[in-house]
């Protein structure tokens, strides 16, 4: 692997610290702090929201003034505001810096898929998007299995991980260097032309479904999974193996859950290529969402440990084919020299998912209880793998 895709796959990777170390760890945050588990959630939702605000700039400076002139600082940002959160005491200086951390994370997946776009073409595309979801699956089997690791021991460790942005940011800053593909249009001819190309009827269809995969995805697996396991299981479980009992504790039991989800991802990003080509884009889409909202309603059904690990992994399979063909489909729908922007429109409407969904789905908590999370999360889900099913998205 060369200097230049080492660089992209690492800032990659590392967008998934922003969340998924915190993940496993919500349950004792939620003590460490005396806060309830759906007030824990916005953790999640103010780092979403963070991105949201920032994310239509990016798009714009990374067409207007290159792609590593964004990204070095953005790491900066990330990293250091994520130290901070770890050496807060109260909740409300701790949703603060986690905005201010999401303001940092919104450049980091997107200007990696953005660089692709840049570098490669057609078949080859589509396989590097692969090869990035396979990167960032790495991150969601490092980061969350960490996360329980160190929130096993405190609370506050796991937000020390957003570290490792420092020395990230520094080699991007040395190595990420290629001829940037800018946008020479004006300010105003460039933000009028971006949005009219949003009328464009397949990326609002396309934006319908990214939002609502990210919606169930992060308000009901990335917010109350821990809970859900807390709930059915206890604080400490007992797993047999070979006639041998072993305890371990439940937040290193979920970061071991979002190891497998992120392996699964991993597997089948490598494959998407070949996915696509034998079953058809339609096909794969559409059954994907299906499988995704089946995995969200047997979570909610789980009695047993074996129950819990079939649909994590399920939903990991679901997740690694969805995300890499929306990304593509972006990508594949931007006018020329605006992919910067097309793409941060994809993290646009998935962290506004990301944002609402936490939210959305703790009132359904405080009202009905966590298996309803899952049950509605689940049954969102239906209707949207119809929808991807009957788009002619190969006429884009």
């Amino acid at each position: 692997m060369n200097r230049l895709l080492l660089g992209i796959f690492l800032s990659s990777s590392l967008g998934m610290a922003g969340i998924f170390s915190i993940v496993p760890a919500l349950p004792a945050i939620a003590d460490g702090l005396g806060v309830s588990d759906a007030r824990a959630a916005y953790l999640i939702a103010a780092f979403a929201f963070g991105s949201i605000l920032v994310a239509p700039f990016i798009g714009l400076l990374a067409d207007k003034v290159g792609r590593r002139s964004v990204l070095t600082p953005s790491l900066l940002v990330f990293g250091v505001t994520g130290i901070a959160c770890g050496f807060c005491d109260g909740f409300a200086p701790l949703l603060l810096l986690r905005f201010v951390q999401g303001c940092g994370a919104a450049a980091l997946g997107s200007l990696a898929v953005t660089m692709l776009s840049d570098l490669y073409t057609g078949p080859d595309r589509i396989r590097y998007f692969g090869w990035n979801m396979a990167a960032t699956s790495m991150g969601m089997m490092f980061y969350p299995f960490m996360g329980g690791v160190l929130g096993a021991i405190d609370w506050r460790y796991p937000f020390f991980l957003s570290a490792l942005a420092l020395p990230i940011g520094f080699y991007v800053h040395v190595y990420l260097r290629y001829p940037e593909p800018l946008s020479p249009l004006s300010l105003k001819a460039y933000v009028r032309q971006f949005l009219g190309s949003l009328s464009n009827r397949r990326v609002l269809l396309l934006s319908v479904i990214n939002f609502t995969v990210f919606f169930v995805f992060s308000g009901a697996f990335l917010s109350f999974f821990s809970l859900l396991m807390n709930e059915t299981f206890s604080e400490a479980l007992q797993i047999d193996v070979l006639s041998k009992h072993y305890r371990v504790s439940s937040a290193v039991f979920i970061g071991l859950q979002l190891v497998l989800f992120s392996i699964m991802v991993g597997t089948v990003s490598m494959s998407l290529g070949r996915l696509h080509q034998r079953f058809g884009f339609n096909r794969v889409l559409a059954s994907a969402l299906f499988f995704y909202g089946v995995a969200l309603l047997l979570l909610q059904g789980g009695t047993t440990l074996w129950h819990m690990v079939f649909s994590v992994a399920l939903l990991g399979l679901a997740h690694g084919c969805c995300i890499p063909s929306m990304v593509a489909l972006y990508t594949r729908l931007a006018p020329e020299g605006m992919t910067g922007s097309y793409v941060i429109l994809n993290s646009l409407v998935f962290r506004v998912g990301q944002t609402l969904g936490p939210v959305c789905l703790a009132w359904v908590l405080m009202n009905a209880g966590v298996d309803w999370v899952f049950v509605v999360a689940g049954l969102l889900l239906i209707p949207v793998s119809l929808l991807a099913a009957n788009t002619r998205w190969r006429d884009a």
